[in-house]
């Protein structure tokens, strides 16, 4: 009975000993001499109620077949590096790093830290295809796994290497990324301070040269 299908077009048809059978299995107690047309809205009540119960049934803890939706893993255990541009200013760096070779590390004496290395290129008709412009280091900490980069002006090309440093000032390549084009942009995106007015006083002061430089190399603590 919980999976009947009432509709008032159906009880209607039925004789009122039928409607009082139906509301009797239902459990639905009808006072004696009650009007046909209260019988018939009671039993439509009942059975919305049983549909919607019905409904929600797969989510009640007595049904074991439903599981919960899988949740992506924190970690897939393998080193490796990607980037992502977001804009042509900025990239998105993510990475994971294999469980055994992250501890190996970790326990290492001469072991310092985890660099991201940007490196920026541009294209050539040389043989090898490409020149090295500039290059920069972020120190990442060994939990995290994501960073944003914000992008040197001048390169067409960027990529972006996982390394560990050691206290003997060597160094190893965990994992690289793959080169990724970059837009031809403004370059006002890149050197916010181009188009700044500056008094002659502040000019003579040295501050717009000294922005320019705080900017070039400190540029990645202000993300």
């Amino acid at each position: 009975m919980k999976n009947m299908s009432l509709t008032r077009s159906y009880l209607e048809t039925l004789p009122s000993a039928d409607l009082l059978s139906i509301a009797d299995e239902l459990g639905i107690d009808i006072p004696e001499n009650l009007n046909r047309r209260f019988i018939i809205g009671e039993l439509l009540e009942m059975a919305e109620d049983l549909n919607r119960e019905t409904v929600l049934e797969p989510m009640n803890e007595e049904t074991d077949d439903i599981k919960p939706l899988s949740v992506l893993p924190k970690t897939y255990n393998e080193t490796q590096i990607s980037i992502v541009l977001r804009n042509p200013v900025w990239a998105f760096v993510y990475w994971d790093i294999n469980e055994t070779e992250l501890e190996e590390l970790e326990l290492s004496l001469d072991f310092v830290s985890l660099n991201l290395r940007i490196s920026m290129f541009k294209k050539d008709d040389s043989p090898k295809g490409m020149e090295l412009l500039d290059f920069f280091d972020i120190t990442v900490n060994c939990t995290c796994r994501e960073q944003y980069v914000l992008l040197p002006i001048g390169g067409q090309l960027v990529k972006v290497d996982l390394i560990a440093e050691f206290a003997n000032s060597s160094q190893r390549i965990l994992a690289s990324s793959r080169k990724l084009n970059i837009p031809i942009m403004d370059k006002r995106l890149a050197e916010p301070f181009v188009d700044t007015r500056f008094s002659p006083i502040l000019k003579l002061s040295g501050l717009q040269n000294l922005l320019k430089t705080h900017y070039a190399n400190h540029r990645q603590s202000f993300i």
